[in-house]
């Protein structure tokens, strides 16, 4: 709602919009098309825009890839890495991040099972709690692969699916390259003092802070940020990703992260998981629907003008307190064919009040045969400006070809259905070819959203909001808060209607 409107987020929008296009309107067309290639681009500390072409971005990491193999080789030849160490280190690795990110698969579906989708309304304190968890729980796992494989063969192991990431982000997606590079690149300094320092796995123990603070500064920057936009676009449903983005974190950061808990692993890691469970109870006793998060429902009112019948539908399983209004006396589960003919499943149905809507037309404005096949030309419109218009082949109806305001459909081999969204008045030009031995039989539904000025005065509480087209709703083709308007149009070849 309007309400839930960030008006930051707006200005911020305006003035985006705004100077993209300012910036636009002063350079020359020309300009614009004779740029020479594609470029990189990502935000440096909120202030500055950091650029370059795609082919530097090839160059720098084609260079990093190579400083990671003379990495492996260097520090094999000074004795400081073994083979067999730093293989058995990337499977420990591989090991460990299919278990943290099958238990948050495990977790966000138990959730969802137990709570649907108001899961989401948990999204912070649930992902939380897993991702502490998997942080402390990592601290110690992380650390125990180091000190059973070795320091620099653990740190090139764990160096290595950012190097993997690097290669495949060049191949496929160069502007996304610097995600991977710029971290990897910072990475290799505390690796490097260790190889020039000749300390076998404690020289980068000495490490100054600055220098590890520096090294860390690339990852902290482009992950958390990443983390933080993955998430507010994903939430909770998305939890591996967000694990899997923490691990890749926590293995870049390993120097730092053996440094910062050298003295204390144990505590740490039980202290954030501690933490997890604080947030993991809190997500599990929610304090339950309120005007802020409330709860769904759905009611659409439904009109057949070619007999005048009318009736309220609703694709939630059982009815509340505000639709129970609409639904008295036991309501049934019923077909809804005669309205969506794709709908496969039984719905909440009652009958209705009749309200003057204006039904959808269907004209014949030609017509022509040639062979086994007949030609109809149909102008389609909807008089009350639904904003979705709906034709449906009847039983029967054997649709050979079809062309939508001069834009030929694909025909396959379901039944002909034109979904015809964001309709904007004007009426739909419509050609359809049918085969001559078979009926010419077509039913229109309109969909107009909203509901307000339809409905008997009653208003929805604040308890409740109208069921989303989310992804878990969207499948569903009864949506929520809409009127549908059907007629039924059966053209012979000796009559218009």
């Amino acid at each position: 709602s309007p309400a839930n409107l960030s008006l930051a987020s707006l200005q911020h929008h305006g003035e985006y919009a705004l100077t993209l296009a300012r910036h636009l309107a002063n350079q020359s067309l020309e300009a614009s098309l004779s740029a020479a290639e594609d470029v990189v681009y990502f935000d440096s500390f909120g202030h500055t825009i950091i650029h370059y072409g795609f082919g530097t971005a090839r160059a720098l990491g084609l260079s990093a890839i190579v400083f990671y193999c003379v990495f492996l080789l260097l520090f094999r030849r000074k004795g400081m890495a073994q083979a067999d160490k730093f293989l058995g280190a990337i499977a420990l690795l591989a090991f460990w991040a299919a278990i943290c990110l099958g238990l948050s698969a495990l977790a966000m579906v138990a959730g969802y099972r137990v709570r649907g989708i108001y899961i989401l309304y948990s999204s912070d304190d649930f992902t939380l709690a897993v991702m502490l968890f998997c942080f402390g729980a990592g601290v110690l796992v992380l650390n125990r692969i180091m000190d059973r494989q070795g320091a620099y063969n653990t740190l090139l192991a764990f160096l290595f699916p950012w190097v993997v990431l690097l290669a495949i982000s060049l191949a496929f997606m160069p502007g996304a390259s610097y995600v991977f590079f710029w971290p990897l690149l910072f990475a290799y300094l505390p690796l490097g003092l260790g190889l020039f320092a000749g300390d076998k796995g404690k020289s980068w123990n000495l490490a100054g802070p600055v220098l590890l603070a520096v090294a860390a500064t690339p990852a902290l920057l482009l992950m958390t940020g990443i983390l933080q936009g993955m998430y507010a676009a994903l939430l909770f449903i998305f939890a591996p990703l967000h694990v899997g983005l923490l691990l890749l974190t926590m293995v870049l950061l390993m120097p730092q992260l053996r440094v910062l808990t050298a003295d204390h692993r144990r505590l740490v890691s039980l202290g954030t998981m501690a933490l997890g469970g604080v947030f993991l109870l809190s997500g599990i006793f929610w304090s339950g629907f309120s005007p802020e998060q409330p709860k769904f429902n759905s009611i659409t009112y439904a009109l057949n003008a070619a007999n005048d019948e009318a009736h309220f539908l609703s694709c939630d399983e059982d009815v509340d307190e505000w639709t129970a209004r609409f639904f008295p006396d036991s309501p049934e589960k019923l077909p809804i064919t005669e309205f969506i003919p794709h709908a496969k499943r039984n719905y909440l149905k009652s009958p209705a009040p009749l309200l003057p809507l204006d039904a959808p037309v269907m004209e014949l404005m030609g017509e022509s045969v040639s062979g086994s096949r007949r030609s109809l030309h149909l102008a389609v419109e909807s008089p009350r400006n639904a904003e979705v218009i709906e034709v449906y082949a009847q039983p029967g109806t054997r649709v050979l070809a079809a062309t939508v305001n001069g834009i030929p459909m694909e025909i396959t081999d379901a039944p002909w259905h034109l979904s015809y969204s964001i309709y904007r008045g004007g009426g739909i030009d419509l050609l359809v070819e049918v085969d001559t031995e078979s009926p010419a039989e077509f039913r229109v539904a309109d969909h107009k959203y909203f509901l307000d000025d339809l409905l008997p005065a009653y208003p929805r509480p604040p308890l409740f909001a109208p069921k989303p087209n989310t992804i878990d709703f969207n499948r569903d083709p009864l949506k929520s808060d809409e009127s549908i308007v059907v007629k039924s149009f059966a053209f012979t070849k000796e009559t218009d209607a």
